[in-house]
C-alpha cells in the first residue's frame, strides 16, 4: 500500500523476497566489482547480509551498515575506474542484453 509520500509499506515476508531478488541480481555485478577491486570485501559482505535476511535472519543494524558500506565501495570504485576505458568497456559487455 502506498502512503501520501509515495513510500510503499512492505511486510517482512515481502522484504525477504526483495532481498532474495537483490542477492540473485548481484551475482554477476559482484564478480565484475571483485575483478576491478579485489581487496574490497564490502559488497560481498552486503550480499551475505542480504542473503542471511532473505533466509530468515532478523532485521538488524548489520544489514543496514553492510548496505551503506557497499554503496560507499561502489562510489569509490567509480571514482577510481572512471578514467579506465578498459574497465568501462568490460562492465558494459557484461550487462544483460549487451
Amino acid at each position: 500500500m502506498s502512503s501520501a509520500s509515495g513510500d510503499v509499506a512492505l511486510t517482512v515476508g515481502e522484504l525477504r523476497v526483495v532481498a532474495r531478488y537483490a542477492v540473485d541480481g548481484a551475482r554477476d555485478v559482484l564478480a565484475v566489482f571483485e575483478e576491478v577491486c579485489p581487496g574490497d570485501g564490502r559488497p560481498r559482505a552486503a550480499v551475505e547480509a542480504a542473503r542471511a535476511f532473505a533466509g530468515g535472519a532478523v532485521r538488524s543494524t548489520w544489514q543496514r551498515v553492510a548496505a551503506l558500506e557497499a554503496h560507499r565501495a561502489a562510489g569509490a570504485a567509480a571514482e577510481e575506474t572512471s578514467a579506465m576505458p578498459v574497465v568501462r568497456r568490460e562492465m558494459r559487455s557484461r550487462r544483460p542484453g549487451a
